[in-house]
């Protein structure tokens, strides 16, 4: 084990509680909480949520403006 893997912080335990703390907090502002394990997949989700937003909460279409998110509040943790 090389000598930066082997040096303990406790940075990724208290990330995971201050996180916890958010959520507990203000959880109730957000429509959707994402668990970022793998970036790949938590951009796959963000991007499933605002397609599946878009779809049933559509916005306005005045003058040629598209669809447009009024709001969408997401945690990742």
């Amino acid at each position: 084990m090389s000598h930066e893997h082997s040096k303990y912080d406790g940075s990724l335990e208290r990330l995971a509680k201050e996180s916890e703390m958010l959520r507990q907090m203000y959880g109730h502002f957000f429509d959707l909480t994402i668990v970022n394990n793998d970036i790949s997949e938590t951009i796959a989700c963000l991007e499933a949520a605002i397609e599946e937003y878009r779809l049933h909460h559509s916005g306005y279409r005045s003058r040629g403006c598209t669809d447009k998110i009024v709001s969408l509040n997401v945690l990742i943790a």
